[in-house]
């Protein structure tokens, strides 16, 4: 129990990982398979995980790239999330087109957005969680706030996105299926939506005196340990 403490005493939003030092495939299994038991709200299946590998590097870049940066008004510069790219291991979940003809039945539409955050939510505390407890580094990134910057164009980059995610994972996602009235409905690529969550899992480098670093042609935060406000629980 004390172990399990002091390691989420230690715990830090990793900002950049060692990208030679690749976690032992036994604990990415265990994080790969705990997946399928973590709750969902309502019961609703209506997000989809996959996991991007050491191989995945041009995905992980174009992630970066594409999605997972932002614009500061305040500071007037473009801040990447740069760990993604790093990190051996990305837990990337998209959220699901809730639409016919993949989700046919009535109580599997979300009527409430905010539904599928809280299930999002579910999913990447129980990762961060078990990977805690396997000895590894992570860093949860939710910021796609890059694809509603009016310089870029969020449809093009999500019909990219769709094509990447295809591409990579369309032979298992093209398996996924439902029966309704004896009738196999088959996953497709319409199927997916919008870029969600990411969970980095690796080894983490130690935090830097300083808070920016550029990158590319901005910046990436590798500084500033931040802590809660305030304790927020009580007894």
């Amino acid at each position: 129990m004390t172990d399990i403490v002091e390691r989420w005493k230690n715990r830090y939003t990793v900002r950049s990982f060692y990208e030679d030092q690749i976690p032992d495939i036994e604990k990415i299994n265990q994080l790969n398979e705990i997946i399928q038991y973590i709750p969902s709200q309502n019961g609703v299946t209506d997000q989809q995980w996959v996991l991007l590998t050491p191989q995945d590097k041009d995905f992980k870049e174009w992630l970066v790239d594409e999605v997972y940066n932002r614009w500061s008004d305040d500071d007037q510069h473009l801040e990447y999330f740069s760990m993604i790219a790093e990190a051996p291991y990305v837990y990337h979940s998209f959220s699901i087109k809730i639409t016919p003809p993949f989700f046919i039945f009535k109580d599997s539409l979300r009527t409430d957005a905010s539904e599928f955050d809280r299930s999002a939510g579910f999913h990447a505390g129980a990762i961060l969680s078990t990977a805690l407890e396997l000895g590894l580094d992570t860093a949860l990134i939710c910021c796609t706030a890059s694809l509603n910057r009016k310089d870029k164009d969020k449809n093009k980059i999500i019909k990219e996105y769709r094509e990447r995610i295809w591409s990579r994972f369309g032979e298992e996602l093209s398996t996924t299926t439902i029966q309704h009235n004896n009738v196999t409905i088959y996953f497709k690529k319409e199927n997916i939506f919008d870029p969600s969550l990411t969970i980095s899992v690796g080894s983490g480098k130690p935090l830097t005196k300083d808070r920016l670093t550029p990158y590319k042609n901005g910046i990436t935060y590798t500084g500033g340990k931040q802590k809660k406000w305030f304790n927020n629980f009580v007894k």
